[in-house]
């Protein structure tokens, strides 16, 4: 975790816009399971950082401490993950064509399918984050309700 603030002290060599700013390293998160990060979520309302690697979510709070993580959350590559506020759930989406549920304590609550193809994408509905949005490589879009878990609309 990097932190971009002001060096007061910096010599001025020459004069451009934020020339006497720098980033510092502020944490390193090390448990990230020793694998590349290929995705990473900022949840605003819970202030927590998702982290995704190949097939692993690892979720810390802004201040770099591990609150809890989905070891083998999926079979493939993570591609998408997000959490709703309203339901109160984790929602993850994977190349394996599968939506995944769990609960903050890291608990698979469901497994969601209806994709043929790997999951490009995923988002919250705007206005009410009990509706997933998924893309897929088969062409579609999904809606799928936090509610009665299950795709709502194709």
């Amino acid at each position: 975790i990097w932190e971009f603030r002001q060096v007061a002290d910096r010599v001025w060599k020459e004069i451009k816009p934020m020339a006497n700013y720098a980033l510092f390293l502020k944490k390193e998160l090390t448990a990230v399971g020793g694998s590349w990060v290929k995705k990473v979520e900022l949840d605003q309302h819970l202030q927590h950082l998702y982290c995704c690697s190949e097939t692993d979510v690892f979720c810390y709070d802004m201040d770099g401490n591990q609150l809890f993580k989905l070891e083998g959350a999926h079979r493939t590559t993570i591609t998408g993950c997000r959490y709703s506020l309203k339901a109160r759930l984790l929602v993850t989406s994977s190349a394996d064509a599968e939506v995944k549920v769990w609960s903050l304590t890291g608990g698979l609550v469901t497994t969601l399918r209806g994709h043929a193809k790997a999951i490009t994408n995923q988002l919250l509905h705007p206005e009410s984050s009990s509706l997933v949005m998924t893309s897929s490589l088969d062409g579609t879009v999904r809606v799928w309700s936090l509610d009665v878990m299950e795709c709502l609309y194709v």
